[in-house]
């Protein structure tokens, strides 16, 4: 039994034995917590050839669910010993961003899942996600993952077959409305598209400042399309809870953040614009410049989906019962594959 606790005032991961689950005897430190960091929900297991220890930091700067990994356990002991620092990947060991919380996993002895919670925002404010120095309150609603293991032992999430299969019903989709001419053009089959165009089995082009707003979403829904950039600085998004008259509405933007990394930022498009706290965690910019997307929303809870690298949990009221959108924000994209599911 491992149980998060202070020693000295540092953070230390405390471990427990027993044989009986009655009687229980210390075996001293398992692990330290590196600076002034505390490691919330800790959950040891071994997946493959790898030991993890799954936490969520408590930190206000960060308030995320991470990882480490090691072959051994002291291999993975070692990642955190005098404060040494040895991620797991790329970008920290994170998981998801700040609306999933208190990760705690299990096994079916096939595949192991991930749940955590989502927190409600105070007084229904997209912009009121929590971020440094206010903590969100807990409590929210349940979100489940799948933990998917890469050949380098690397961790990441990814949508939950059983949960996708409840999404039985399909929704025609057609285009609600499109930008001004002066903004950026959207073309299909290099013709301009008109509203009331049909998107099934369609590609479109968007250049520009550019968007395609989509029919009204229902309540639980099941978004996949496919975007694929002209190079590695085109911008793209979507948008939630937008309409033709909307004056604010909330879009995950797709940034650049170098020539080879992008990040998940949220946006209040018509209002303050970026919403700190809530953005992704920086990863690998595609090769091929494809990005697979799929959304998965159950009334305003919605949990993002790249390509098997990114995991992107969010609360955005207003989701529900109302037109969503795709956006070029400079250079040239294409839009293909759009779903959309619900049930």
């Amino acid at each position: 039994m491992l149980v998060s606790t202070y020693q000295n005032g540092k953070g230390t991961i405390a471990e427990f034995i027993s044989d009986n689950l009655k009687e229980w005897t210390s075996a001293g430190v398992f692990m330290t917590m590196m600076w002034d960091r505390f490691y919330e929900c800790p959950d040891l297991f071994k997946m493959g050839g790898w030991w993890y220890l799954v936490y969520s930091e408590k930190h206000a700067a960060i308030r995320k669910v991470q990882y480490f990994k090691g072959k051994t356990l002291d291999e993975l002991k070692a990642c955190t010993a005098n404060d040494a620092g040895i991620w797991p990947d790329s970008h920290e060991g994170f998981l998801d961003a700040r609306a999933f919380y208190a990760g705690k996993t299990a096994s079916d002895g096939e595949n192991r899942y991930i749940w955590g919670w989502c927190p409600n925002r105070p007084g229904q404010n997209n912009t009121d996600v929590g971020a440094s120095p206010a903590e969100p309150s807990w409590g929210g609603n349940l979100v489940a993952q799948k933990i998917i293991q890469h050949e380098d032992g690397t961790l990441t999430l990814g949508p939950v077959a059983a949960i996708e299969a409840k999404y039985t019903s399909s929704q025609e989709v057609k285009v609600m409305a499109l930008s001004a001419e002066d903004a950026g053009a959207v073309t299909s089959d290099s013709k301009a598209v008109t509203v009331g165009t049909d998107v099934s089995g369609k590609t479109f082009k968007l250049s520009g400042n550019s968007y395609m707003l989509l029919s009204r979403l229902n309540v639980h829904n099941h978004l996949k399309f496919t975007v694929t950039t002209a190079s590695a600085s085109d911008k793209f998004g979507f948008s939630f809870a937008r309409g033709t008259d909307s004056e604010k509405f909330y879009s995950m933007v797709m940034n650049p953040e170098s020539d080879t990394k992008r990040k998940l930022n949220f946006a209040e498009e018509g209002g303050i614009g970026f919403v700190n706290g809530i953005d992704s965690y920086v990863f690998d910019t595609p090769a091929d410049y494809v990005y697979n997307v799929t959304v998965c929303t159950d009334n305003s809870v919605c949990t993002v989906y790249v390509n098997d690298v990114l995991a992107y949990t969010n609360r955005i009221y207003g989701t529900q019962k109302n037109c969503w959108s795709i956006n070029c924000y400079g250079g040239n994209i294409t839009v293909s594959d759009i779903e959309v599911k619900y049930y």
